[in-house]
């Protein structure tokens, strides 16, 4: 995260650390490797894909893709939308759009988006 953040805002990793929560985050393996992370937090009236995060090296092969249709498909079975946040910079961005995303607000840094 820390090149993304640095392109919209200083980063400072002492406020990194003391803000990260490990809570409702998994780690993704592929092949019994550690390859990145994913964070939800569920509610009762939505889900929140607050984290995912892949190694460059197993960026573009579909990986996030399944993770964040299995949670399009739990948010859809339980009647309730998914959302999440995504700095401006961040290519992702492209994915959700993809994905049926659509932008519910925007601020200096960040687009937060929604699917029903």
């Amino acid at each position: 995260m820390k090149p993304l953040v640095e392109q919209t805002h200083t980063w400072n990793s002492t406020i990194f650390k003391k803000s990260f929560d490990s809570q409702n985050t998994s780690i993704i393996k592929h092949n019994s490797e550690d390859i990145g992370m994913l964070k939800v937090q569920r509610h009762d009236d939505f889900i929140y894909l607050a984290d995912i995060l892949i190694k460059p090296e197993f960026q573009n092969r579909g990986l996030g893709t399944s993770l964040i249709l299995e949670l399009i498909s739990e948010a859809k079975q339980k009647n309730i939308p998914l959302k999440l946040r995504v700095l401006r910079v961040n290519p992702v961005r492209s994915l959700y759009d993809r994905l049926g995303f659509t932008v519910v607000a925007e601020d200096e840094y960040a687009v937060f988006m929604v699917i029903h």
